[in-house]
């Protein structure tokens, strides 16, 4: 029912993930209410590595068709496994992304994990995949999200949804600061730095 409203929960398998949620999140919250507020917060500073990459309405031009076979040509190869955040049991050494930022998404992970240590690391949940690479509209809106290029990257969705601001998202508190800097410095884009939403999600593509 929810797929067949616009919601876009995922398939079904069982479980209920981060899809799922935001979804049943949309329904109950109404048409006027779904939307996400995706702008640069006033002072936003973007780091000069964020500047080899497009702007988010420049993606296609940049990356090529959206869902397309390059959305999924690269594979980043995990320093330690991670967990699935919506089936914790199941554990991934790797996962796909578009060919163009598998350097640098590989570069993020093993430069947070050599900063923290592997068992702060999954203290902080920074090992919850979830997901990158996912042919979908944004949330709340009609153009395609930047999942669909395989560009972005979703963590510990539990505790970081998409309307969560700095004061309830955990990925907000100062013992993340440094793999935000990490994240930037590779020249991704953090939505939580940058509009204080979504804090979960870094993309490879500036707002």
């Amino acid at each position: 029912m929810l797929a067949r409203l616009g919601h876009a929960p995922g398939r079904i398998d069982g479980l209920l993930g981060p899809n799922t949620h935001e979804a049943l999140t949309a329904w109950a919250s109404g048409p006027v209410r779904t939307a996400v507020d995706r702008l640069p917060l006033p002072g936003h500073a973007v780091a000069d590595a964020q500047g080899a990459y497009p702007r988010q309405e420049s993606v296609a031009t940049f990356y090529g068709v959206a869902g397309g076979p390059d959305c999924t040509a690269g594979i980043v190869d995990l320093p330690i496994p991670f967990r699935l955040a919506w089936d914790l049991d199941t554990s991934i050494t790797s996962f796909r992304c578009h060919r163009l930022v598998a350097a640098p998404m590989t570069r993020i992970f093993r430069e947070a994990v050599a900063h923290y240590g592997a068992a702060q690391f999954e203290r902080l949940r920074l090992h919850l995949f979830g997901g990158c690479f996912n042919h979908r509209p944004m949330r709340g809106g009609s153009a395609l999200s930047m999942h669909s290029w395989g560009i972005a990257v979703d963590l510990d969705p539990e505790r970081n949804p998409l309307r969560w601001g700095r004061d309830r998202a955990s990925f907000a508190a100062p013992a993340y600061e440094p793999f935000w800097t990490i994240v930037e410095a590779a020249g991704a884009t953090s939505l939580g730095r940058a509009c204080n939403r979504d804090w979960m999600h870094f993309q490879f593509a500036r707002l």
